[in-house]
């Protein structure tokens, strides 16, 4: 049997992060975690973070059971013992607070870095935000869905502005779908929510 390890010192007091946290603390969780309870937008926290979207969105959601378990659990167990002004007063640090505040300032003026915002160019090579048109697959179809993705506050709605049933809607009148934490996640909720089998023709 082999027992020689090279690592085993570097190793010794090692603990490895799990893949969704994107290395953050049990207190920087917790701090960001308080700045999403108190109403910043996901995007300024996945910048002042420096994570993912899809972590803040698992984040935003602790307790929650997601993708077969339960996100952040301990921080949800955290924030129902203390309470929210406790909570925050404990987790939010200056450095957390600041951070977050100027990063607020740049979505506000429109300079959050796209992958943040979710308005990155993806595969497709274009973003998710504006209009789509998909089809029903059926043969009773005589129109298309038209949907229109738009960005408020830091999440993502879809527009129903036309509908097999219901014809032309106007913008002001239109069923609003979510929201999404990202444009991407929007345009597949909105396609799901429609109808489970849809082709986008547009």
């Amino acid at each position: 049997m082999n027992t020689t390890n090279p690592f085993a010192e570097a190793l010794k007091n090692y603990i490895p992060h799990a893949a969704n946290q994107n290395h953050m603390t049990f207190a920087e969780q917790c701090g960001y975690y308080g700045a999403l309870m108190s109403g910043i937008p996901n995007p300024v926290v996945a910048a002042a973070a420096g994570i993912a979207n899809p972590t803040v969105s698992y984040l935003s959601r602790a307790g929650a059971r997601a993708g077969g378990q339960v996100r952040y659990p301990k921080v949800a167990a955290e924030y129902q013992s203390l309470g929210h002004d406790a909570f925050v007063a404990k987790y939010v640090t200056a450095a957390l607070r600041d951070r977050c505040l100027i990063e607020l300032e740049n979505y506000k003026n429109g300079l959050l870095e796209p992958r943040y915002t979710g308005t990155a160019r993806t595969s497709r090579a274009k973003g998710y935000v504006g209009v789509h048109i998909l089809k029903p697959r059926s043969e009773f179809a005589t129109d298309a869905w038209r949907i229109k993705i738009v960005e408020r506050e830091g999440q993502f709605f879809a527009l129903i502005l036309t509908s097999p049933i219901s014809g032309e809607i106007p913008e002001e009148h239109a069923q609003k779908l979510g929201p999404y934490a990202t444009d991407h996640d929007c345009y597949l909720g909105a396609r799901s929510k429609l109808t489970p089998t849809t082709e986008e023709l547009a």
